[in-house]
């Protein structure tokens, strides 16, 4: 019975992503390119049980892998569900990525905008040595690492970073985050406020997954005066671990004139599987009306 409840479930997803990749406001050929990785990408996601890919190309781009079935899910995340997607009336929109991990967000930005101006902040070393692979391995022009977190304040705090994670990420300034028993690493990091940088760059995106300090970071923008002038955002707010109350959060966000949609939380997972867990996501798109 499980397994039938896995096929079906599977079955369903194939037939939602597939809907999601035609609903694209791209051209035909552009929705064929993506279907034609996305299937790859999905047969090799059940493979990756039995062998290792270290490598993938997708969609004219190449990244280095050590978890298939992360990257997997990621990709089907920002790239079929396109939960980073954003109209740009301009060909080179400037874009600002908290959290940009190995670079999947920077590449899909790159393929909506391929002139896209992109300063991406990521706190964890080992995980910003990949970012700069990526970027380098794909040569792309306009984007900017800053290895630095960002936070309520300027200073100096612990990360926490996932031992056996790879290079996927999940480094939080909110110590040891999700349901998992894994063993953490502790490193000292460099934390800088955003408002500065918005002041500075006018992004016409702003895109936030750190792992619990989002609440911080929205805070600190609307105190400094800059929440208002970010035209679009799409923010991962992480429940049990944000400072800031999702109440308050969401207040912040209107205060400062944007319009606030919750448009996803672990979607495949029932509800009652979500209500029994500790930490979990919402992912919060805030813009101007």
């Amino acid at each position: 019975m499980s397994t039938l409840k896995a096929l079906g479930t599977d079955l369903y997803r194939g037939i939602s992503d597939v809907l999601f990749i035609f609903s694209y406001p791209r051209s035909l050929r552009k929705r064929l390119t993506l279907l034609v990785a996305a299937t790859r990408i999905c047969c090799k996601f059940f493979l990756a049980r039995f062998f290792v890919f270290s490598h993938e190309r997708f969609l004219g781009f190449r990244i280095a892998i050590d978890d298939y079935r992360g990257f997997a899910r990621m990709f089907r995340e920002i790239f079929v569900r396109r939960i980073y997607y954003f109209e740009s009336s301009v060909p080179a929109p400037r874009v600002i990525d908290c959290g940009g991990n190995i670079g999947m967000s920077v590449l899909y930005v790159k393929w909506l905008y391929p002139h896209a101006h992109i300063d991406v902040f990521e706190p964890a070393a080992e995980t910003v040595r990949h970012l700069r692979e990526t970027i380098q391995h794909n040569m792309l022009d306009d984007v900017v690492v800053h290895h630095v977190a960002v936070g309520g304040a300027d200073g100096e705090l612990e990360l926490s970073v996932p031992r056996h994670r790879g290079r996927s990420g999940g480094a939080s300034l909110k110590g040891v985050f999700g349901d998992d028993a894994q063993e953490w690493l502790v490193e000292r990091v460099p934390v800088e406020t955003l408002s500065k940088y918005v002041k500075e760059i006018h992004p016409d995106f702003v895109k936030i997954d750190i792992e619990g300090s989002e609440g911080e970071v929205i805070q600190e923008l609307s105190d400094a005066g800059v929440l208002a002038e970010i035209p679009e955002m799409e923010i991962e707010y992480h429940h049990g671990k944000a400072t800031l109350s999702f109440g308050a959060f969401l207040q912040t966000l209107e205060r400062a004139g944007l319009r606030a949609i919750i448009h996803g939380d672990d979607v495949d997972l029932p509800i009652f599987y979500l209500k029994k867990r500790k930490h979990y996501h919402s992912m919060v798109r805030a813009f101007k009306t």
